[in-house]
């Protein structure tokens, strides 16, 4: 049983399950509510959602190969290469999940007769791989990636099962909901830039903490938190007028947080801190899953 569950913190099994929510929620409650147009059939959603999840698993698998050094100093309880698999078995599941999702995206394609979808599936793999064997270790590429990447999925699932009509309301609502979760997660990533700035230091690594020092990222992050914070209040403020239960609760579960994180990153000297920033950004992005979900009672 301890196995198993190490094995699960090791996909990130949290992090897969909001996805796996996150994409049943938009095309099974979103699209419904709001009559937007949705082009994949049952199965056809059960191959994108193979697609999807696969390669973000294989993503992580191969982010823990290339980070065993950092992963040594920043987190040492949770390094599980050598330790719960080898790192030779450990390139041999992610080629093998990578190559299920992949396929699984090839697939799609033809069944849709869109080829030129297949690429995508390919590059978003490869990016992944990218990102975790060079791309992380330069300050802001890395940042920029990962967070379009995660972004991206979103409008994924817009580009292969709607007609991308930004007219619609479940479509503006998502693309909306895709650029405030690149915002923050690039904010994230940087705040777990200075988290890890221990063992991404001692990997050579190019991040911007190391850079610039701690002090002055967390002032540019801050600094990009103007944005996010006033898109927040006046997108929940005017496109849920009349919605009072939905504003209600934006402003105690996604405002209120979020100002609280600044004010958590203003203030942080450790480690732990710098985490609980990142989490509270995190379940930031949770809430407006849950917001999502309250348009459509």
């Amino acid at each position: 049983m301890k196995t198993l569950t190490v094995f699960a913190n090791m996909i990130r099994w949290k992090n897969l399950l909001l996805l796996f929510f996150s994409l049943f929620l938009f095309k099974y409650r979103l699209f419904v509510f709001f009559e937007t147009t949705s082009i994949l059939s049952d199965f056809q959603f059960f191959i994108f959602l193979i697609s999807v999840l696969f390669i973000a698993l294989g993503g992580y698998l191969i982010n823990d190969y290339f980070d065993i050094e950092c992963d040594l100093i920043n987190k040492p309880e949770k390094v599980y290469v050598p330790n719960i698999i080898s790192k030779r078995n450990l390139i041999y599941l992610y080629t093998f999940i990578t190559a299920v999702g992949v396929s699984a995206g090839i697939y799609l394609s033809l069944i849709l007769d869109r080829n030129f979808y297949a690429l995508i599936f390919i590059g978003i793999a490869f990016l992944l791989f990218i990102y975790s064997y060079r791309l992380k270790a330069i300050a802001i590429i890395g940042n920029i990636t990962i967070a379009t990447l995660i972004a991206y999925t979103t409008i994924l699932l817009l580009l292969i099962d709607t007609d991308m009509n930004v007219e619609n309301q479940g479509v503006f609502l998502l693309i909306l909901l895709a650029v405030f979760s690149f915002l923050l997660n690039f904010q994230r990533e940087l705040v777990k830039d200075i988290e890890d700035i221990q063992g991404d230091y001692k990997a050579r690594y190019k991040t911007l903490p190391i850079i610039l020092g701690i002090e002055r990222t967390v002032k540019i992050i801050l600094t990009l938190s103007v944005l996010p914070l006033y898109l927040l209040i006046d997108f929940i403020w005017r496109y849920f007028e009349g919605q009072v239960y939905v504003q209600i609760f934006g402003f105690f579960f996604i405002i209120i947080p979020y100002i609280f994180f600044c004010y958590t990153l203003h203030k942080a000297t450790h480690k732990k801190e710098f985490h609980q920033a990142s989490s509270l950004l995190k379940f930031i992005l949770a809430s407006g899953l849950l917001l999502i979900l309250l348009t459509t009672i």
